[in-house]
Parts: C-alpha cells; structure tokens; sequence
C-alpha cells in the first residue's frame, strides 16, 4: 500500500490517495507515473504542483530516484527532495539494536 499525504501550510494531514500497488513493479518510472497521476486528480481548480515545497519518500534507490525524476521536470524545479527522518532513524536504530548484546533486566 502508497499512501500519498500533503501537509498544509497549517500543519494538517490530508491523505491525497492510498493505492494498492502489490501486483505492480516498483520501479521509478512506475512510482512517479503514479504520483503524477494522484496529483492530477487533485489538481482540479489549480496546479497543485506550483503549490508543492518538498517531496518526501523513504530512502531506497528507487524512491530516490523518482524524487530526482520528478523534480527534474518542467515546472518542478522548485520542489526539494527529502529522505524522511523517521525511516532513517528507524534504519539506524534497527542495524544498533541488531549488533549490540542483549541484557537481561530484572
């Protein structure tokens, strides 16, 4: 499952879509594609891509990827790319509670 979401400029969460892509393969072009998709389905009064800041995706290569194919358009040189913090703690704290020993607390 994607989910799509947009922060407001006063901090609310709006879900733009949520799409069940698991018969699909991920691939960049894939994935963009279906950004675009979900952003020109909202984008019924205006572009909503002239309104967009960042674009914020976990971290594999295929995610970033199509961050940099997306923000490579026409039109789209204003957007920035992010990695999202939470995976990349997430990643980090994962790989330091694998290696480090277990103790027993009593």
């Amino acid at each position: 499952m994607y989910e799509y979401n947009a922060i407001t400029d006063t901090r609310k969460a709006v879900v733009l879509s949520l799409i069940d892509v698991s018969s699909s393969s991920h691939t960049a072009d894939f994935l963009g594609k279906r950004l675009e998709t979900v952003l020109a389905r909202v984008s019924i009064n205006s572009n909503i891509t002239l309104k967009i800041r960042a674009i914020v995706t976990d971290n594999p290569s295929t995610m970033q990827k199509m961050r940099e194919m997306f923000i490579s358009k026409p039109g789209n040189q204003h957007i920035i790319e992010l990695r999202c913090f939470a995976h990349a703690i997430n990643l980090i704290s994962g790989k330091n509670i694998i290696r480090s020993p277990t103790k027993n607390i009593e």
